[in-house]
This record gives C-alpha cells, sequence and structure tokens, in this order.
C-alpha cells in the first residue's frame, strides 16, 4: 500500500514542480526582456543625440537599440521598434526614445506572448553643429 501511494504523490507532485519552475523561467525571461528594451532605450536615446540630423538621429538610434538588444541576448519577435522625436533640432534639445520589443511566451505552458516597451530621454549635444 505505501508504494501505490508513493508513486500517487509523486505523479502529481513531479508534474507541478515542473510547471512551477517553467513559470519562474517564462516571468524572469520576460523580466530580463524588459529591463534589456530600457537599456536599449537610453544608448539609443544618446546615440541620437550625437547626430547632426534627426534622419541620422533616427538610423543610429535603431542601431545602437539592435546592438544592444543583441549584446543583452534579448531577441524580438520582428526586430524592435524604434521611435525617436524631439521637440526642437537644437543644441540643448530633448531627444525622446521609445524602443517597442515583441517577447514569444514560453508556448509549452500556453504563457502569451508580451510586448515591453522602454523610454529614455537624451539632451541634444550642445557643441556640435546641427543641419536643419
Amino acid at each position: 500500500m505505501r508504494g501505490a501511494a508513493d508513486v500517487a504523490a509523486i505523479i502529481v507532485i513531479v508534474p507541478l514542480a515542473f510547471g512551477a519552475v517553467l513559470v519562474f523561467v517564462m516571468f524572469g525571461r520576460q523580466g530580463v526582456a524588459a529591463e534589456g528594451v530600457t537599456q536599449a532605450a537610453a544608448v539609443a536615446a544618446r546615440a541620437a543625440s550625437l547626430e547632426r540630423s534627426a534622419a541620422a538621429a533616427q538610423g543610429a538610434a535603431h542601431a545602437a537599440a539592435v546592438a544592444t538588444l543583441a549584446a543583452a541576448g534579448t531577441s524580438c519577435t520582428g526586430g524592435p521598434s524604434v521611435s525617436v522625436s524631439a521637440t526642437t533640432w537644437d543644441a540643448g534639445g530633448v531627444v525622446d526614445v521609445t524602443v517597442t520589443c515583441h517577447i514569444s511566451g514560453i508556448a509549452s505552458i500556453g504563457a502569451a506572448d508580451r510586448t515591453v516597451s522602454g523610454s529614455a530621454r537624451s539632451t541634444i549635444d550642445s557643441y556640435r553643429g546641427y543641419d536643419r
């Protein structure tokens, strides 16, 4: 009798423990991705603020975000979306960058996909000339 109860307990406990581990992995992955996206936004904002034109800033911000996410090991489904805006493109102005990344869930436990965003601001370099 004792052996049957032990087997029944193992049949119930092992899958529950495995499921709990998968949930922790999913939350950990999404937390790391959210932090990576915020870091990518900060790096992208700084890269954009060093450029001489708004068009060059968009390209620099996108390249910086992609490189930062790749270095962090964060993969975005379809690549990251990078939005750059500035109130005025003058020395001392402020560049706002938002990076959005679509993170896939862990399908084996039915976790849904999640979209994470990070935003950062950087002051436009006041010692450079700018094209308008």
